[in-house]
C-alpha cells in the first residue's frame, strides 16, 4: 500500500499548478543558482518550520507563474527588479505578492495546492498552517532569489530535490486508517449546515465566517457584532474584524448569497470604509461571485472568498483547529448574536456529526 503513496513529482504537475512539461525538463543540477537554493535548504532553512516542503514548492510554482507572465526564463535580483505588494510591520497575516502589470501573484494559493497534495494525496505528515506558513516568506528570501535566478531546468532540479527530501522522506500517515474516524465538525458545518438567510437573516453564515477567522488567525483579536447592527454604528469595518493590539489589520464582510454585479451598490460601503487603510486585509465571504463583482472587488483591493474555497482550506485543518472554529461559532451565536434558537440548531448539528461518526466506526 505504501508504494501507492510514493508517486513522482510528475504525477502532480497540474495539482501544483506547475506549467505543463515542467518535470520533463532535464534537471540542471550544475546550475549555480539551483545549487545555491538546494544548499540553502540543506544548511540554512529554518529548523523548526515543518511546513517548508509545501512552502518551497509554492515558491517554485509562484516563480514559474510570474516568469511566464513576464515572458522571461529567469529573473536575477528579483527583489530589486520586480514590484511586490508592500505591507507594514503590523500586518499579522501576510504573504509574498508579486505585482506585474497590475496583476497580483500571491503565494497562498500555491501553498494551499502543495499542502493538499502532500497531506491528502501523498498521505505525509505535514502541518496545515497556510496563513502562518506564508507569513514567514521573508525568512526564505535567499531561496526565493536563487530560484528566480536559476534556469527553468534549474528550478526543476530544485523542485525534484524538495519532492525527494521533503515529501517522499516524510513519514506516512496511513496508520490513521486503523483508528476510529475522527469527524471534521467545522468542515461538515460549512458543507451541510443550512444557513439560508431567509430564516436566519445571515447570522449563521456570519457565525461561520467568525469561526473561520477566529481559528485561522490565532495572533489576532477577532471581534464581531450582531447581524444588521451596521458597521458605522458599531465603529468597525465590515462584519468581522481582526486586531493586532489596537490596530485593525483584517476586515471581513459576510454575504450569505451568490454575489453578482447587482450587489455592487450593497458592497460600496465596505469598500469605501476599507479604502483608507492600505495595510488592511479586506475580504468578502459569500456563497459565490460572478466575474463582474469579483473584478470590481479585486480592483478595489478586496479579496473574494467563496464558500467552496473555505471548504478546500478547512478540509486540511486538523481536528483541534476545527473544534476551535466550532466553539467560536457557538460563542458568536450565544454571546454576540444572542440567539438561543440558532445556537441550539448548531449544537444539534454538531451532535449529529459525532453520532454519525460513531455509527460509522461501529459499523
Amino acid at each position: 500500500m505504501a508504494d501507492h503513496y510514493n508517486n513522482p513529482l510528475r504525477d502532480f504537475e497540474a495539482d501544483l499548478d506547475l506549467p505543463e512539461g515542467f518535470t520533463t525538463r532535464q534537471p540542471a543540477t550544475h546550475d549555480e543558482h539551483a545549487s545555491a537554493a538546494i544548499r540553502w535548504l540543506e544548511k540554512s532553512k529554518p529548523g523548526r518550520q515543518k511546513f517548508w516542503p509545501a512552502l518551497t514548492l509554492a515558491f517554485v510554482a509562484q516563480a514559474e507563474a510570474l516568469l511566464n507572465h513576464l515572458g522571461k526564463p529567469s529573473q536575477p535580483d528579483v527583489f530589486d527588479e520586480v514590484e511586490r505588494k508592500r505591507t507594514s510591520a503590523i500586518k499579522a497575516v501576510d504573504q509574498l505578492v508579486w505585482v506585474s502589470n497590475k496583476r497580483e501573484i500571491g503565494t497562498r494559493r500555491y501553498y494551499n495546492m502543495a499542502e493538499d497534495v502532500i497531506i491528502s494525496k501523498m498521505r505525509r505528515q505535514h502541518p496545515s498552517t497556510p496563513a502562518h506558513a506564508t507569513s514567514k516568506w521573508e525568512m526564505y528570501r535567499p531561496f526565493i532569489s536563487s530560484i528566480f535566478a536559476a534556469t527553468p531546468e534549474g528550478r526543476t532540479a530544485v523542485a525534484e530535490w524538495i519532492w525527494e527530501h521533503g515529501v517522499l522522506a516524510a513519514e506516512l500517515t496511513l496508520t490513521t486508517a486503523f483508528r476510529k474516524r475522527q469527524p471534521r465538525p467545522f468542515y461538515e458545518m460549512l458543507e451541510s449546515l443550512d444557513t439560508g438567510s431567509g430564516t436566519t437573516g445571515g447570522a449563521l453564515f456570519q457565525a461561520l465566517v467568525y469561526g473561520y477567522l477566529y481559528a485561522d488567525s490565532p495572533t489576532l483579536t477577532v471581534t464581531s457584532q450582531r447581524v444588521n447592527t451596521g458597521s458605522r454604528r458599531a465603529k468597525v469595518i465590515g462584519d468581522v474584524s481582526g486586531y493586532l493590539g489596537e490596530n485593525i489589520v483584517l476586515a471581513a464582510e459576510a454575504k450569505d448569497k451568490d454575489l453578482t454585479h447587482r450587489d455592487k451598490q450593497d458592497l460600496l460601503t465596505f469598500v469605501r470604509e476599507a479604502d483608507p487603510f492600505p495595510d488592511l486585509d479586506a475580504v468578502v465571504f459569500a456563497r459565490s461571485f460572478d466575474a463582474e463583482i469579483r473584478e470590481f472587488l479585486e480592483s478595489s483591493k478586496v479579496r473574494t472568498f467563496p464558500r467552496d474555497e473555505m471548504l478546500k482550506t478547512v478540509r486540511l485543518w486538523d481536528v483541534p483547529k476545527q473544534e476551535n472554529a466550532v466553539r467560536a461559532v457557538r460563542f458568536f451565536l450565544g454571546r454576540i448574536q444572542q440567539s438561543n434558537e440558532l445556537l441550539q440548531r448548531v449544537i444539534d448539528f454538531e451532535q449529529g456529526v459525532y453520532e454519525r461518526a460513531q455509527m460509522d466506526s461501529d459499523g
